[in-house]
């Protein structure tokens, strides 16, 4: 725990320390099926410079900017924003994804 609050430190201190925009692939939470942590549910390109989330959908990007207002908390480094109904969170640090009550395991790719 010492070492994970270290690092946390660490890298906050460090101007660049989060990329301004990562893409993520996600995984069904771990409690829904067996295939949990192989089965992905979508991937995500966020941008904390232009506070953006765009989710990758036949073979594109789509936005989400235009359904909501997408925020970006820079001290918690969390994305967010409430489309029909649900409330999403991307967290920066942790690599998860929330909506409502779900957390996505997920993972940086290129």
């Amino acid at each position: 725990m010492r070492k994970l609050l270290l690092v946390l430190c660490l890298l906050s201190i460090s101007g660049n320390a989060f990329a301004k925009i990562e893409k993520w692939e996600c995984y069904a939470p771990k409690n829904s099926s067996k295939f949990a942590d192989t089965t992905v549910v979508g991937k995500y390109k966020l941008d904390t410079d232009k506070a953006t989330v765009a989710y990758f959908s036949n073979g594109n990007w789509k936005y989400y900017d235009w359904c909501c207002d997408i925020n970006f908390d820079k001290e918690k480094q969390l994305l967010y924003f409430s489309f029909a109904g649900f409330d999403h969170i991307f967290n920066l640090v942790s690599k998860e994804r929330f909506v409502s009550n779900f957390k996505y395991f997920c993972k940086v790719i290129n």
